[in-house]
């Protein structure tokens, strides 16, 4: 029984270890499984792979193995079309949001969103504070005049 407990234990500490793959090891690890699975693309396309770049005419499989998974995917109707638009970043959380658009299998666009966030709105406002003699002054903010 104290046995049983104990595998138990270790089972829910090491669990959550092993669910963790956003980070470098594993974008390697994708990108490599697909390229040695697909020996024949053109150089340009396994470069962009291999450094995790995007470029038009990619399959969503390509763009997977470069980039990983989107956060997001919905359809956008445009003239004479309906596009696919995978959404990677959250304007909730991250400073850039990326949104790549698939016309059939192909990545056709890609457009990225500067978010504004408290720290892009600070250094974008002029900032006065109090000086301790109880004086106002004018903070320079990079950028500013």
């Amino acid at each position: 029984m104290r046995r049983t407990i104990s595998l138990g234990l270790l089972l829910i500490l090491i669990a959550p270890a092993g669910c963790a793959t956003l980070n470098a090891h594993d974008d390697m690890a994708r990108r490599t499984l697909y390229l040695d699975a697909h020996p024949a693309l053109p150089a340009a396309m396994r470069d962009a792979i291999e450094s995790g770049r995007l470029l038009t005419g990619m399959s969503r499989d390509m763009v997977t193995a470069a980039v990983g998974w989107p956060d997001q995917r919905s359809a956008v109707e445009s003239p004479g079309a309906v596009m696919e638009r995978w959404v990677y970043g959250d304007a909730r959380y991250d400073a850039v949001v990326t949104s790549l658009y698939f016309a059939g299998e192909a990545l056709v666009a890609c457009e990225q969103e500067e978010v504004p966030t408290l720290a892009l709105a600070q250094g974008r406002l002029a900032l006065t504070a109090r000086d301790p003699g109880g004086t106002r002054t004018d903070l320079a903010v990079a950028g500013m005049k």
